[in-house]
Order: C-alpha cells, then sequence, then structure tokens
C-alpha cells in the first residue's frame, strides 16, 4: 500500500502529523509497535528486557524471549505480556476463519508479525508491526469528556437550584451525557503504525483493511493477534 492511493474522505480523520510514531531501531520493532499503539513512549528497551526475564528467569544471559545480543527481537510472549499487563485482552486469529468475518469495530487493533527476511530454511527473520483502531481512542476520550461534563453541569445546576426550579434543561443533558456516542457514529479510522515505514498510514475504509490483512495472511506467512 503506498500512501498515494490512500485519500482522505472526512475532515475528522485522522492526520498521519498528529500521531505519534517511533521509527525503526536495531530490532525493536516489536517494542516500536507497542509504543505507536499506545501513541507515547509507554514501554522502553529495559521494560521489554525485565518483561522477557519474568516470563523465563532460568538463564538471564540467553533468554529464549529475545536477542542474546541485546537487540531485542522480543517474541509473542514478551508483547502479549505487555498487553495483557496493562488491561487488554489478546487473542490469536484463526486462519482457518474467513478474514472478512473479523469485526474490526469490536476491536483495538491487530499486532501482525510477518517474515521479513528468509534464508531457506536455515534462517528466518521476523517483523513486528500493528494497526490501530483510532476509533477506540476516540471513544475513550469521548467518555471522558461526557463525564467530565456531567460533572460540570450537575455543580452548576446545583447552584441554579437555590435560585430557581426549572431542572428540565439540566435533566435532558444528563440523559444524554450519559450516552456517548457509539463507533458507527464516528468515521471508521485504522491506521497501520509500521516502523519500517516513514510514517503512519491511515486507512479508512473496512474493505480496505481485510484487504490487506487477507494479503499479508497468504503472501507473507502472517501471524495475527487481535488486541481486545
Amino acid at each position: 500500500m503506498s500512501n498515494n492511493k490512500i485519500k482522505k474522505k472526512d475532515t475528522q480523520s485522522v492526520q498521519p502529523t498528529e500521531l505519534y510514531f517511533e521509527r525503526q531501531r536495531k530490532k525493536l520493532c516489536g517494542l516500536h509497535s507497542l509504543n505507536n499503539f499506545f501513541q507515547y513512549q509507554k514501554f522502553t528497551q529495559k521494560d521489554m528486557n525485565d518483561i522477557a526475564y519474568e516470563i523465563d528467569i532460568t538463564n538471564r544471559f540467553i533468554n529464549p524471549h529475545k536477542s542474546v545480543l541485546g537487540l531485542g527481537d522480543y517474541d509473542a510472549n514478551v508483547l502479549v505480556k505487555a498487553l495483557t499487563s496493562n488491561g487488554y485482552e489478546i487473542q490469536w486469529f484463526d486462519k482457518r476463519e474467513k478474514i472478512e468475518d473479523l469485526n474490526l469495530d469490536e476491536i483495538h487493533g491487530v499486532l501482525i508479525n510477518t517474515i521479513s527476511f528468509r534464508i531457506f530454511s536455515l534462517y528466518e527473520a521476523r517483523h513486528w508491526f500493528i494497526l490501530k483502531n483510532m476509533n477506540q481512542l476516540k471513544i475513550k476520550s469521548d467518555n471522558n469528556n461526557n463525564n467530565n461534563n456531567k460533572n460540570n453541569k450537575e455543580l452548576d445546576n446545583d447552584k441554579k437550584a437555590t435560585s430557581s426550579n426549572t431542572t428540565t434543561t439540566a435533566t435532558s443533558n444528563s440523559d444524554a451525557n450519559q450516552n456517548p456516542p457509539s463507533i458507527e457514529q464516528k468515521p471508521f479510522s485504522y491506521v497501520l503504525f509500521n516502523s519500517s515505514n516513514s510514517s503512519p498510514l491511515p486507512i479508512e475504509t473496512k474493505d480496505k483493511v481485510l484487504s490487506y490483512l487477507g494479503y499479508i495472511l497468504n503472501y507473507s506467512n502472517a501471524e495475527l493477534i487481535l488486541i481486545k
């Protein structure tokens, strides 16, 4: 996919310049994927190493979950542990299922692992990157804003109640704030964060996301981890 094939369709859509994005260093694609997902530097290389040691402390010099050379190269166990420790649930995508049946509105993102380099059957290098559901981020923000607005309006209404008995408007505002906007009320927006690329890539239709996932499943021997 190239950037010039993805056209902006809505002024509310996420712009690449507004996004936190880490470029590739060493073999830290797993670390970059997590930070790009959280949209800030949530983890450092030391944090990831600590998780790897926490998973397997049998040999601190040759840990099977990371590079022995200190370059990163974290396996799925480390990334999954990092996500589940922060309240997310994960599910490996079953390749026997149809990718078209994946409900993109119900997940926070897709962690992707593909083959980036192979020497016959002797050596295989893999690469992590992530697709993030930006609507989940917007909804969380909307809910927080609604809660703040509700609290502020309740304080205002308490003050007004001492001098007036007109509570109809306050009640209707409170009812509206108890019903935050659903996913379908927001423009669909997924963003591909691949640390090997120069910038994030917005993908603003479900068909394009599913088509892309289907392609990498078929031609890049990809593994998909659904983040819920």
